[in-house]
């Protein structure tokens, strides 16, 4: 396999690059790439009526429901962001807490990855949409409004990434992307069009996390990967990621193997577009050494329908 690696170097390109420049005496600070906003507000009562001999309480249950999005201002630096509350707090219009709740993360991390990504810079980036459920005690009344509500989730970020592009054509050698991580092309197709291909991926969980999904799942109690696969592209000619060009449908599918203590990744795709039939270029874009940080959000004065 190495041989046909060094047979196939010059034909890939690779490229480590820096967030910005003097990274070692700057720190990623969420406040600086992520926003949230609210969109809706839902007051809700449900009274439960237990059939006879139940042992559950006849009882009514009141929630708020904030519904909104997390918007990605400057993605530079994001892998992706575990939506999950690590702490929680709502005060009342008075300024008296409702309620707060702190959770501490067992068993797996899950961060999703934003939806468009190009080398860490971000192209129409939908939000993360959230959900915030406060519970509300029937005894106490419902609150005409929330002056304060304040939450963190975890993000995964990287300060270097780096770039590999891949010639979109079947290739009997296998190409390292990083130590511990080598792909090969075994199918890739172009026509007007349309766009197909199947890759190969070789790599060792505990270096390389390999993109094969939109989300990416770590155990709380291991130390994350030295290298995560943040993001496939498809290029054309001109550098140009042929999903930003022009709307289209693209699938992909990826199944995974274990194989003499490594994990075989078999990833099949195919994109229908006005633009498919240019692709010349695999790109890959390589967070190395990951981390997490907390992003915490604010949003004050939220307007609550009456039950």
């Amino acid at each position: 396999m190495q041989d046909g690696i060094l047979n196939h170097l010059l034909a890939v390109v690779i490229c480590t690059y820096a967030l910005t420049s003097g990274l070692s005496a700057q720190v990623w600070d969420p406040a600086e790439h992520l926003s949230a906003h609210w969109e809706a507000v839902t007051a809700t009562t449900r009274l439960y009526n237990p059939p006879a001999g139940s042992e559950r309480d006849r009882s009514t249950r009141r929630w708020i429901f904030v519904d909104g999005g997390i918007d990605v201002i400057d993605a530079n630096g994001l892998v992706g962001v575990d939506m999950r509350e690590r702490s929680f707090m709502v005060l009342d219009q008075e300024g008296a807490e409702v309620y707060s709740a702190t959770r501490e993360v067992a068993g797996v991390y899950s961060y999703r990855a934003p939806d468009t990504m190009d080398m860490g810079i971000g192209f129409g980036i939908p939000p993360f949409w959230f959900s915030l459920a406060t519970p509300v005690d029937p005894n106490q009344g419902c609150p005409s409004s929330l002056s304060r509500i304040e939450w963190s989730v975890g993000v995964l970020v990287a300060d270097n990434f780096q770039v590999v592009d891949v010639p979109f054509e079947p290739n009997d050698n296998w190409v390292e992307l990083v130590p511990g991580l080598e792909i090969q092309v075994e199918q890739a197709s172009v026509e007007e069009g349309r766009c197909e291909y199947r890759i190969q991926a070789m790599y060792s969980e505990e270096v390389v996390s390999y993109l094969t999904s939109h989300s990416w799942y770590f155990r709380a109690d291991k130390a994350l990967p030295d290298v995560v696969v943040a993001r496939m592209d498809l290029l054309n000619a001109a550098g140009q990621s042929v999903r930003d060009l022009g709307s289209g449908t693209f699938r992909n599918n990826t199944t995974t193997r274990t194989e003499d203590g490594l994990t075989v990744a078999t990833g099949t795709g195919y994109g229908r577009c006005d633009t498919c039939g240019e692709v010349t270029t695999i790109r890959y874009a390589l967070a190395l050494a990951p981390y997490e940080r907390q992003a915490r959000f604010v949003l004050e004065d939220i307007p609550v329908p009456g039950f």
